[in-house]
């Protein structure tokens, strides 16, 4: 990729931050609000398409922030499922009905 794809990369993810950032603040309507786990998953995901794209220019101080950032997001965000073979695993509760 060329430096001036992974620009306009950098670009492209600073407006779609920026966007989401200033949609946060129309939906909080002024009030406080904590972002659903779901919006920090797309922020993790942001922020960790921002570190790659440094990297690749070779800004590593950037690259390391925008990764530490999408490491607190995804620990905000959504819980991994249990992976099939685990959740076939599970005992089945006894039916205490009959």
């Amino acid at each position: 990729m060329s430096p001036v794809m992974r620009r306009s990369t950098v670009v492209r993810l600073h407006w779609q931050l920026a966007w989401s950032r200033v949609l946060l603040w129309i939906a909080s309507f002024g009030r406080p609000v904590t972002p659903t786990p779901e919006v920090h998953f797309y922020l993790a995901d942001l922020h960790f398409q921002l570190a790659f794209a440094y990297e690749a220019l070779g800004r590593a101080m950037k690259a390391r922030r925008h990764r530490a950032i999408a490491n607190q997001h995804a620990a905000a965000g959504p819980p991994a499922d249990l992976p099939p073979a685990v959740a076939v695993a599970m005992p089945v509760p006894p039916d205490d009905a009959a």
